[in-house]
């Protein structure tokens, strides 16, 4: 998934519906994984865990904890389809 934009911010992942986005065990870029936009304190719906690390931000209504804290071992291989 593309990361999304909204003004000037760069979104891991930016919910804009009601429905909660599930986004366990993705890597956000660093290690302690995704932050809050700016002047916003966003937290998983589900663990109330704060978005306060250092990676992509997430937006409200994203389930992201757990993380991982490093690329998955086959990051950047392409997913091929069959013709």
């Amino acid at each position: 998934m593309p990361p999304s934009y909204q003004g000037e911010i760069h979104y891991g992942i930016l919910n804009h519906d009601d429905d909660m986005v599930n986004a366990t065990n993705n890597y956000w870029g660093a290690s302690d994984g995704p932050s809050s936009p700016d002047g916003e304190n966003v937290t998983d719906p589900v663990t109330g865990e704060p978005a306060n690390g250092s990676g992509m931000p997430v937006s409200e209504g994203v389930h992201f904890d757990p993380y991982l804290e490093q690329p998955p071992e086959n990051a950047g291989v392409g997913n091929e389809t069959a013709p």
